[in-house]
């Protein structure tokens, strides 16, 4: 399972989660504008096979 950290989730998650999940990128270091819009994350997620872990509602 390859994971992509929302903007609202600390980038430093990354290191601790690659132990369990080789690869796993947080929002900001994908390349995005930053603040990435919602529907980008999606678009990316969906090209790069990833799931993405938020704490938003929506």
């Amino acid at each position: 399972m390859k994971l992509l950290l929302d903007a609202n989730l600390s980038w430093r998650l990354t290191k601790k989660l690659k132990t369990h999940f080789d690869d796993c990128f947080h929002v900001d270091s994908i390349g995005l504008i930053v603040p990435a819009a919602d529907i980008d994350i999606w678009k990316y997620a969906l090209a790069n096979d990833l799931v993405i872990v938020t704490n938003d509602d929506d």
